[in-house]
């Protein structure tokens, strides 16, 4: 009976996967900080008034926004890996611990900005969309106002002269007097 326990080729193959993947990882993850470094200068430059930075407008506000994100995501991935880090007794290696912030604020202010510009496109776009299915509203043209009859005008003076009382039949006669 032949029994083949040799599984040198799936593991091989798990291992160019995962090498593959190692890769990937760390080319994102060049291109992301390589992003975030580019972008925080192009923010430096735009924090006290806009400019003008592949045809679109960055403002003050925009460009402190990125900068307040991004270093947001380097506190929260760094507290996030020392967290892990004592919650399973896992070391950090000592010469990973630069890539945290690194890596923290590339997230915080590449991706989370790609996807806020991502999600207000999308709300533009369903909000067209909806004003795209509503009737067309009917334009409104200035009213004049037509000037009461004048039996309006005698039934008022006979108002202001006489005190109150129920009305009865003969008071259109009254009125025609």
């Amino acid at each position: 009976m032949a029994n083949n326990n040799d599984n040198s080729g799936a593991a091989a193959a798990i291992g160019f996967v995962a090498a593959g993947a190692m890769i990937a990882g760390a080319f994102v993850f060049a291109v992301l900080t390589f992003a975030s470094i580019v972008l925080t200068v192009v923010c430096f430059t735009a924090w006290n008034k806009p400019i003008q930075f592949c045809g679109e407008t960055l403002t003050p506000d925009e460009a402190r926004a990125f900068v307040r994100r991004g270093l947001i995501g380097a506190w929260l991935v760094s507290l996030f890996a020392i967290f892990a880090s004592v919650l399973f007794g896992i070391k950090i290696r000592p010469d990973w611990v630069i890539y945290l912030p690194i890596g923290g604020y590339a997230l915080g202010s590449v991706v989370v900005t790609f996807h806020l510009e991502k999600a207000k496109a999308e709300a533009a776009q369903s909000e067209a969309a909806m004003q795209a299915m509503l009737p067309p509203q009917p334009v409104r043209t200035a009213q004049t106002i037509e000037p009461l009859p004048s039996d309006y005008a005698v039934y008022q003076r006979q108002a202001e002269r006489e005190p109150f009382r129920f009305a009865t039949w003969d008071d259109e006669e009254e009125l025609r007097k």
